[in-house]
């Protein structure tokens, strides 16, 4: 995801639901934040792909997201309900 000012707030927001919608189609997702050192300012490879891309040089990289067909259903894990202690 790229925008034209650096508002990851909204980046965020738009990630999360763009994950959402793929699992309701059956869709496994992965969050990828550490693309971002390929489109770091002045970094090469990554200017090739943003104008591979047609993204204009003005605009920043927010996050990446993986969207595939999940090779697996894995079970559901325990939960650890006896390991939560509540301060007040």
């Amino acid at each position: 995801l790229f925008a034209e000012n650096e508002s990851y707030m909204d980046g965020g927001i738009m990630c999360e639901n763009i994950c959402i919608a793929a699992q309701g189609l059956g869709l496994g997702t992965c969050i990828i934040a550490s693309v971002g050192a390929l489109f770091a300012d002045g970094n090469a490879e990554g200017n090739k792909w943003k104008r591979a891309w047609d993204i204009p040089e003005n605009y920043k990289f927010l996050i990446a997201i993986a969207i595939g067909y999940p090779d697996e259903k894995p079970e559901e894990k325990p939960r650890f309900d006896d390991r939560i202690k509540v301060i007040r």
